[in-house]
């Protein structure tokens, strides 16, 4: 995916309208004891706005692998909004393996 194609996939999903209500944070289930297991909490327009993040980091890393560096890229600035403050999982880079 190009920089093309993530301008009109933004244009689309109206990202700039997602930002004003989306929400998005992963949160420890604690139901069960035994095994640490980890939950999205989110609505539709978090959702959207994760997901080009991740989209964005993919082609971020076409241009990594192009340039032979292996850097980390970063997902989310701290100071979004549409984050939950009290998501007890913040993810904040990609680490390429």
């Amino acid at each position: 995916m190009n920089k093309e194609a993530l301008d009109s996939l933004k244009e689309i999903l109206e990202l700039d309208e997602a930002f004003k209500g989306g929400r998005f944070g992963v949160f420890l289930d604690s139901s069960d004891s035994r095994v640490e297991k980890y939950y999205i909490k989110a609505n539709k327009e978090g959702l959207k706005l994760f997901a080009y993040q991740l989209l964005c980091a993919a082609e971020d890393l076409k241009d990594q692998e192009k340039e032979d560096s292996n850097e980390r890229i970063a997902l989310l600035p701290k100071e979004n909004a549409w984050i939950y403050k009290q998501s007890e999982v913040i993810l904040e880079y990609i680490e390429v393996p």
